[in-house]
């Protein structure tokens, strides 16, 4: 692969099975490596339609119904709304405890960008096949690449999050 040049899709589905694979993509990427998970049934109850994880650190969890009230709410839900800010609340899983409390940062898209967000994710999963950790230069011109690069990652708390995810979780 030429440095400056962005593997192909073909390139990483070559590479999957072997034990540089991690080393391959973190030497590719740009700002980070990621994972999309689709979820189906029951699981869009806790998990949303979607997850994109980020350094396998941050994740991302689209639901298209707001969640803000949801015990045991997992941290930075996108949530499909009317409006576009990003906002906290806080979650008691422990009604009689309040020491368990602990704050969820909730980012809200329009439809048109939650839609678009969704799409831009299964068109990567349609594309990258069984391919996991992927990196973001492969795909850096999909919706949802920009989103979580120019809106998501530079959340302060997403920041905080992040200071801890390399290098050891990519091993």
């Amino acid at each position: 692969m030429n440095p400056s040049a962005s593997p192909t899709i073909e390139e990483l589905h070559a590479r999957f099975a072997g034990k540089d694979y991690v080393d391959f993509v973190r030497a590719a990427m740009r700002e980070f490596c990621f994972t999309i998970d689709r979820h189906a049934g029951r699981e869009r109850i806790w998990f949303g339609s979607h997850t994109i994880t980020i350094n396998r650190n941050v994740a991302f969890n689209f639901f298209d119904r707001d969640v803000t009230g949801d015990e045991s709410l997992e941290p930075f839900p996108v949530v499909r709304s009317d409006r576009t800010e990003s906002m906290e609340t806080k979650i008691r899983p422990e009604p009689d405890d309040p020491s368990a409390d602990y704050v969820v940062h909730v980012f809200h898209l329009v439809r048109g960008d939650y839609n678009a967000a969704l799409h831009s994710m299964n068109d990567i999963l349609e594309r990258a096949g069984e391919l996991r950790t992927i990196p973001d230069v492969c795909f850096e011109n999909e919706f949802v690449i920009r989103l979580v690069r120019e809106h998501l990652l530079p959340h302060p708390a997403v920041k905080a999050e992040r200071a801890s995810d390399w290098p050891d979780l990519l091993r």
